[in-house]
């Protein structure tokens, strides 16, 4: 039997960050078996997952959800069919007055219930740089792209053919430095969150992904060829000088999206607390050998996503002080990053989220010379190159060459020669 999700989201003292303080109850997630589900290997797979047989849950689900809504005083608000889990999440309010934590414990007595837990809330990682103006949109500023040896790694790899999915808050498309790249936008919010709709934080990400090179104009992207799959989870209630906020239920659509869609890599540019139904939706995407590269957290406030076992957790560090790899992460630059703000500007930013897209651009090349690499050998490699002398960075040249059993890093061709080829 499959497991349904309800969410009666978290309470959070913002409510959902962003939105205006209700009298609602807080929102909870609850997992449920589905006797209708069944199961199937993806394409490529070894493992196995469960999917759906409708968008909409069977009799047992609804009989189930109402007397769950009933006993416990819940007001339901909305759902779908989580077809990675074979999950029927539906999202619920508890009461006004009423102790979640009490709703949650009582639940969790209930035999048909797989899992309950609180809509958790997380944040993108990026901060504005005080005092740049970005008017002067150079790639020779870009001292993480060459720190990174991205010039010399895309003689072997641009990312040409790989899905990343960047499950964020959306992509401005249409930004100069991006219009001719391959973006596919996709939106999982609920229509309740006070969103600006600036897409600030994921243009940002696509910017240090997929910007276009040798166009006459801006920046290079790290890995100008891949194919971004915008996937918003994410909101802006600050507009695009605010963080970007999600949380358990949005983000859980948008990784179950990326799984079901062939991404070959997912960033999470984000933290949050830990989260046992997210976690689980991330075990379906190590099963197909999805790379997920998501932000190291600073704590149990952050253990998501960079604390679980499988993501390639990264971390920033200043130019020149970066911390060695003792706790397993991974190296990049997180400040006075040069990338894309909306709607067709630059500006230089500050954030373990831009490191984290860093490293998710290595991981798209990597895919494309090696399109079978797991994400543990990644992870090897990436520590691996960034020696002591090279202040603990991760250099993309040389986790390819190792990939493909040595070489030299030398001159990159220019897009204009090797496009098309």
């Amino acid at each position: 039997m499959a497991a349904v999700c309800l969410a009666l989201g978290a309470a959070l003292s913002t409510a959902w960050a962003g939105e205006p303080p209700a009298a609602a109850g807080d929102r909870i997630l609850i997992n449920i078996e589905d006797p209708r589900a069944g199961r199937m290997n993806m394409a490529g797979s070894t493992g196995a997952y469960r999917r759906r047989f409708s968008y909409n849950q069977s009799s047992y689900v609804r009989r189930v959800l109402d007397e769950v809504q009933r006993e416990h005083h819940l007001t339901e608000v909305e759902g779908w069919m989580m077809t990675t889990l074979g999950y029927y999440c539906a999202m619920f309010e508890t009461a006004p007055g009423t102790d979640a934590e009490q709703i949650i414990a009582a639940i969790q007595q209930d035999p048909r219930v797989a899992l309950v837990q609180r809509v958790n809330e997380f944040q993108t990682q990026i901060q504005q740089r005080q005092g740049a103006d970005g008017t002067d949109p150079y790639r020779n500023l870009q001292y993480a792209y060459d720190s990174l040896e991205f010039d010399n790694a895309h003689n072997m790899a641009t990312g040409r053919g790989v899905n990343v999915a960047v499950v964020d808050t959306g992509v401005v498309s249409h930004h100069p430095d991006l219009v001719g790249q391959s973006i596919r936008e996709e939106a999982f919010l609920t229509g309740r969150e006070n969103d600006a709709g600036t897409r600030g934080h994921g243009t940002a990400i696509a910017g240090i992904l997929a910007a276009t090179p040798a166009n006459g104009i801006g920046i290079a992207g790290m890995a100008p060829e891949a194919r971004i799959m915008s996937l918003k989870a994410c909101w802006e209630p600050g507009g695009s000088n605010g963080p970007g906020v999600c949380n358990s239920y949005t983000l859980a659509r948008a990784l179950d999206y990326a799984i079901n869609h062939g991404a070959d890599v997912i960033n999470l540019s984000l933290t949050g607390p830990a989260d046992d139904v997210l976690t689980a939706v991330l075990q379906v995407a190590f099963r197909n050998n999805i790379i997920v590269v998501g932000t190291a957290g600073n704590g149990p406030r952050d253990a998501f996503p960079g604390s679980i076992p499988g993501v390639i957790a990264v971390r920033s560090a200043r130019e020149g002080n970066a911390q060695g790899t003792a706790d397993g992460t991974v190296i990049a630059h997180g400040e006075d990053i040069l990338t894309l703000i909306p709607p067709d500007g630059y500006d230089f930013l500050n954030g373990d989220s831009l490191a984290t897209a860093q490293i998710a651009s290595i991981a798209a090349l990597a895919r494309q010379l090696d399109h079978g690499v797991t994400a543990a050998d990644l992870k090897l490699l990436l520590i691996a190159s960034g020696d002591d002398q090279h202040g603990g960075y991760a250099r993309a040249c040389h986790v390819l060459h190792a990939l493909a059993g040595g070489g030299m890093c030398a001159t990159s061709l220019s897009f204009t020669e090797t496009a098309g080829k």
